[in-house]
């Protein structure tokens, strides 16, 4: 893509964004590359000042932004911002940076597997979003769909029509080769001749060729109008698809919305229980379906279902298809009818492809001691950013917690979620040579299930025979079984989110050659291999060339584990020694500080909340009122001010935000604000008394010491209570003394999903007898109703049923919620495609230099 110097004459400014280049200019005005005040990159079109004082120009700006904002948001860059009224119009959009698909066809070849089925559902999900708005595109074509990061984008509605206004008839307004036959003729044109457009686009990406050729202009709409589309090298259902989309009657062609729905029905995604049962619903199945980064074709032979491409993890506000519209070097609206603003690389002003190569230098903070990257052990952030870089399982968690396979291709259950059968893809290897097969896998469960340091037990706990494998008095699970390229799991009692417990670590494979001390050095079979391992310093790792899902970019990552604090990796960021580190909550602020130009703050949301935990076992805070009558005196607007300088969110639940099905507002009403009043009115009632003394145990942080003391300001304040703050050296030590027999008072404590489950997350921590319960406390109606929610068999079912034992929680302040947990990191501004997981380990895979 050109980015050029802004010229002479050019405002330095528009609104509150400064402008840093140009970026294109088209007949209705020109695209800035802009930045907020935060740093964040934007697009903003500008009238051209010709047409200040033309009413009509000046409409049909307006319109432009009107009609952007129509569009649901499956296929819109977002509208952040506009001024259609002032004396230098202009809108400001999301900057998104992408290749046309002409370009790639033309450079790589045809796209197959799983990257064909991407283009197709994204754009046709994008043409059924833009429909349902009453817009036709009138120009769909190859290079119009551009290949972005985040997944295929529809773009260039310079010549697009409102379907409200009238269906558009008069003189050819589009690309011959991509016409349909009543653009030719003259006739009405409406939807169907996107339609049309969309089956000869995809055509020419499974193929390298228009279906009516592509000579002269006269030969090409002769065939159009009445010769059959050349459909050779298009196989299947597909094929028969595309042919009824090519009927020469509009009438008689699918919808965009039938086709979305065919497209995925193929895929087994509109099947069964979780069905969309809106055409809202459908296009965030087709969104979802295709919000993955472009990637290398899939090896010959290997279908859709069997090959999944490298994919670059997305925050959720940007799942969404990008309806885009352009210019040469910017997508631009040029006419009334054009969508929203976001950035193209055309063919002729395009960006050059990611680079292969190169070498990424990153910090982990040792966090006391070395990361741990057994992967039946790895618990934490840390090792988790080697343990992914080295290992590939049979399903990951997605950027929103969604499950996606990898190396599963396919994922059954049966006897009512009692069993499992899983699928998994031949032919794939260890980086060194060994078959990751069925057998490899159940080895590594195994493994992991006898480690009794590690974390196996909540998320295997369930198999048949885990218990004697744990105890050793039996060799393996006898509930998970391999044959062949087939895993069979059964299970002690129905567990319909089985396949979520699969993204665990301790569901890696292990080679067969793995012997006691296999952990301290693991031979993987994900992006990257260790190279080296220098204990306590660094790990270098190089690509595997060996990977089933294609080809890691860098050459090799060198990780650097000896430093003791993330504010250690934000000096080494600050001075060029990094190329991405990890920011520990507390020091957002910092890091934001030392952002260079062109540097990225990565931030997700985290599937992890903080709390305090009242000992509700004994001490003055076994009553319910006691409990809530500390909730209610806190001021957690006040403490994450302190803490995070007001860069975090106060929990208003027990179970975070990041978790699927639980993006809304949470049901603690003692957490929303607050309330001194009620706060004195429930301690009277529980017998907590002015000068009653509670002890706080926190760990050595910068982030409890900041907080850890206005609490005690506002406890004091509110209640007249005595907080004896003590200070603990590690997590371990914090978590002795909450066990530890006559324990009493309150505990500062965050816990996180092992998956994307909310069962996961409260069953060890409120679950009556479980390890993390800290609390001590036992409520037999949340027993019951959290245990039915892994034998519900759909989601909405699951996250009902987890909401209801939610409520019971919080009506007891079993837990005493405080704030939101985010993942957070610093990438340089030579990297690209790097960015957080689900876990906050970061995306190697797909990172590169620019």
């Amino acid at each position: 893509m050109s980015v050029l110097p802004l010229r002479s004459g050019d405002p330095e400014r528009l609104g509150a964004y400064g402008l840093v280049a140009r970026l294109g200019t088209g007949g209705q005005g020109t695209v800035f590359l802009g930045e907020t005040t935060d740093g964040v990159q934007v697009a903003i079109k500008q009238l051209h000042a010709q047409f200040n004082d033309d009413p009509r120009a000046r409409a049909r700006f307006a319109a432009e932004l009107a009609a952007a904002q129509r569009v649901a948001p499956f296929c819109t860059a977002s509208i952040l911002d506009s001024d259609v009224e002032g004396d230098a119009p202009y809108i400001v959009s999301e900057y998104v940076p992408g290749l046309p698909l002409s370009t790639v066809v033309k450079e790589e070849g045809p796209r197959t597997g799983p990257g064909l089925d991407r283009i197709a559902v994204g754009t046709i999900t994008a043409l059924a979003a833009i429909h349902q708005a009453g817009i036709v595109h009138r120009d769909f074509k190859p290079a119009n769909v551009l290949l972005g990061p985040d997944g295929p984008r529809v773009i260039d509605f310079g010549v697009a029509r409102a379907l409200d206004a009238t269906t558009v008839s008069g003189p050819a307004v589009g690309t011959p080769s991509y016409m349909a036959p009543e653009q030719i003729s003259g006739d009405e044109v409406g939807a169907p001749a996107d339609v049309f457009a969309w089956a000869s686009t995809m055509i020419y990406a499974a193929t390298g060729r228009p279906p009516y050729g592509k000579d002269s202009i006269p030969a090409v709409m002769h065939r159009i109008l009445y010769l059959d589309p050349d459909l050779g090298g298009v196989q299947g259902s597909f094929s028969d698809l595309l042919e009824r989309c090519l009927a020469k009657e509009p009438g008689e062609r699918p919808a965009s919305q039938e086709i979305l729905m065919a497209l995925l029905d193929q895929s087994g995604q509109v099947r069964g229980p979780n069905a969309p049962a809106t055409a809202g619903a459908m296009l965030n199945r087709g969104a979802l379906a295709a919000s993955t980064e472009h990637a290398d074709p899939a090896p010959d032979g290997v279908t859709s279902a069997e090959h999944e491409d490298r994919t670059r993890s997305i925050p959720p506000r940007r799942r969404r298809w990008v309806l885009l519209a352009g210019s040469a070097a910017a997508v631009l609206a040029v006419s009334a009818g054009g969508m929203a603003l976001a950035m193209s690389s055309q063919d002729d002003t395009r960006r050059p492809p990611a680079k292969i190569g190169g070498t990424l230098m990153m910090m982990v903070p040792s966090e006391g001691g070395p990361p741990e990257i057994d992967p039946a052990r790895v618990e934490g952030v840390a090792g988790k950013s080697i343990v992914r870089a080295l290992f590939t399982g049979l399903v990951e968690a997605g950027p929103d917690g969604r499950v996606q396979r990898r190396l599963a291709t396919a994922i059954t259950p049966s006897d009512g979620c009692r069993a499992w059968d899983i699928a998994v893809r031949p032919g794939t290897t260890f980086s060194d040579g060994s078959p990751v097969d069925a057998a490899a896998f159940v080895r590594g469960w195994n493994r992991a299930a006898k480690d009794r340091k590690g974390p196996a037990a909540e998320v295997m706990g369930g198999i048949k025979g885990f218990g004697a494998a744990r105890s050793g008095r039996a060799a393996a699970m006898r509930g998970a079984r391999a044959s062949g390229s087939s895993i069979r799991v059964e299970l002690d009692s129905p567990d319909c989110e089985f396949d979520q417990h699969l993204a665990d670590t301790v569901f890696l494979p292990v080679p067969r050659t793995a012997g006691p001390l296999w952990g301290r050095h693991p031979v993987g079979n994900g992006p990257f291999k260790i190279a080296s391992y220098e204990r306590g310093e660094r790990i270098t790792l190089d690509r595997n060339d060996r990977w089933a899902l294609g080809r890691a970019r860098l050459d090799r990552v060198v990780v650097t584990t000896a430093g003791e604090t993330s504010a250690d990796g934000i000096s080494a960021f600050q001075n060029g020694r990094l190329g991405f580190t990890p920011v520990a909550p507390g020091d957002e602020a910092l890091a934001r500080s030392r952002l260079g130009a062109g540097d990225r703050l990565l931030e997700r949301p985290a599937a992890a909340s903080a709390y305090l935990v009242p000992i509700t076992a004994r001490g003055p805070l076994r009553t319910r009122e006691a409990r809530l009558a500390v909730s209610y005196a806190l001021d957690r607007a006040e403490l994450t001010d302190k803490a995070f300088n007001g860069l975090r969110s106060t929990a208003t639940s027990l179970i975070p935000a990041a978790l699927p099905g639980f993006g809304s507002g949470g049901a603690c009403a003692s957490c929303l604000r607050q309330d001194p009043a009620e706060a004195r009115r429930l301690a009277a009632q529980a017998g907590l008394k002015p000068g009653t003394r509670l002890k706080l145990l926190i760990t050595r942080t910068d982030v409890a010491t900041a907080w850890a003391p206005l609490a005690q300001r506002q406890l004091k304040r509110v209640l007249g209570l005595k907080l004896d703050i003590r200070i603990k050296p590690s997590t371990a030590a914090l978590t002795r003394t909450m066990a530890a027999p006559g324990a009493s008072g309150l505990a500062a404590y965050g816990h996180s999903a092992g998956h994307p489950s909310a069962y996961a997350f409260l069953h060890p921590i409120l679950g009556g007898g479980q390890s993390e319960n800290y609390s001590a406390w036992r409520n037999a109606d949340f027993d019951a109703a959290l245990a039915r929610v892994p034998g519900a068999a759909t989601e909405a079912e699951r996250v009902g049923l987890a909401r209801a034992a939610e409520k019971i929680a919080l009506d007891d302040m079993a837990l005493i919620p405080l704030w939101d947990t985010r993942r957070t990191g610093l990438v340089s501004k030579r990297f690209t495609g790097l960015d957080l997981g689900f876990d906050g380990a970061p995306t190697l895979a797909t990172a590169s230099l620019r």
